[in-house]
């Protein structure tokens, strides 16, 4: 029997939502896969067919399917984005948003608000509205730091990414500077601790705060030291 029709019997002993789940399961897997390598128009196509399955499972348990449509459509945002397609994404992730936004009162459920939130703060960038980016990037520090314990630095790489794109609307922008210094000083040091146990995985996420803070100290007027960093980076940014 091929791997086809095992797939095959095995989906005509399931109950239909049984049977949707796996399909989804699949898509999303499939999906994940061309992500991976880059190919986001085929990751896209999955994702949205993935989505629409919870879509049609909701009807009947929106309680039980509501996070993972979410996850689903949040998954078709970023694909979109990589796509360029802001607008799409921007739509798709607010209601990702939405749809998750009930459950706020579970711990599992705020890394995924702050990623998501995290994300549309960097679409709306993209589309010129920065009085929502900004915003909208404060809400997603705010979801990731409410799963985390208190602490003079807590190591946690979503936080210091989240930290920087805060810092690095504040500094296109020009405005909120004073909170857009310790903020991406705080990234930095995040990444300078993780880098210096996985150089290979983090050392590009931190030559990249370097990089925000180097336009964070020109926004403030420390030239000098926004190109003492410059020249510490070097060609390590492209």
């Amino acid at each position: 029997m091929t791997r086809g029709s095992r797939e095959r019997f095995g989906e005509a002993i399931m109950s239909r939502e049984d049977q949707l789940i796996a399909r989804a399961s699949r898509l999303e897997s499939r999906g994940s896969d061309w992500y991976a390598d880059g190919r986001f128009e085929q990751a896209a196509a999955d994702f949205e067919q993935a989505a629409a399955i919870y879509r049609e499972l909701m009807v009947d348990s929106p309680t039980r399917f509501a996070l993972r449509l979410a996850a689903e459509i949040n998954n078709l945002a970023l694909a979109r984005a990589k796509l360029g397609r802001y607008e799409e994404a921007v739509s798709a992730l607010t209601e990702a948003i939405q749809l998750a936004g009930p459950y706020d009162d579970q711990p599992e459920v705020l890394p995924f608000l702050g990623g998501v939130t995290s994300s549309l703060a960097g679409a709306l960038a993209e589309l010129g509205q920065q009085a929502e980016a900004l915003a909208i990037s404060e809400r997603a520090v705010l979801f990731r730091r409410a799963v985390l314990p208190a602490g003079e630095l807590i190591i946690d790489a979503d936080l210091a990414k989240t930290l920087r794109l805060y810092a690095q609307l504040r500094a296109a922008a020009g405005v909120e500077l004073d909170r857009a210094q310790p903020t991406i000083g705080e990234s930095v040091a995040i990444y300078q601790e993780l880098a210096a146990g996985d150089p290979a995985q983090y050392e590009p996420e931190l030559f990249a705060s370097f990089a925000v803070m180097a336009t964070v100290l020109d926004r403030v007027g420390r030239d000098d030291e926004a190109q003492a960093i410059r020249t510490f980076l070097g060609d390590k940014i492209y």
